[in-house]
């Protein structure tokens, strides 16, 4: 069951990509069908219980996806959290789920017992630097700055 709903949710981001999900080639056995509609769909995490967090890297959002009645199909969505600075990674942990964005570090306590009444983030940390890396170049003896404009 966690093999089939992780390919599926695997798949999300793909899904609505070209080429069309009828020209997948799968392996003997599988099929493609759709697990949810959801816009840029960077990064995942599996709950504990079953829900599929799903962030949106463009669009700086986070959402909860949770299947009701166990026929891989989502049945509630939940927006999580909007407006973020390009999160780029999340994760379930121990009940909470955490969001990585480009200028800070967000946790949800207890997240799946909350998501019709979602608690305030606490701040992990929002001192990370501005996106920016430095880079070295021995050749020109020279450390360069690269940051999104």
């Amino acid at each position: 069951m966690l093999t089939s709903l992780l390919f599926s949710a695997g798949l999300l981001s793909f899904l609505s990509a070209d080429p069309p999900v009828a020209q997948l080639e799968l392996p003997a056995g599988f099929k493609v069908e759709l697990y949810a509609q959801v816009e840029n769909t960077r990064q995942m995490a599996l709950g504990s219980n079953g829900t599929v967090f799903v962030g949106s890297r463009k669009a700086g959002k986070v959402r909860a996806l949770v299947d009701e009645d166990g026929d891989y199909r989502v049945d509630r969505t939940f927006l999580i959290a909007s407006g973020l600075n390009m999160p780029s990674g999340i994760a379930f942990r121990n009940g909470d789920l955490y969001v990585a964005a480009v200028n800070r570090v967000l946790r949800y306590n207890n997240i799946e017992s909350r998501l019709a009444d979602l608690p305030e983030p606490v701040v992990i940390t929002n001192t990370l630097p501005d996106g920016s890396i430095l880079v070295s170049d021995d050749y020109a003896d020279a450390v360069y700055r690269i940051s999104y404009r």
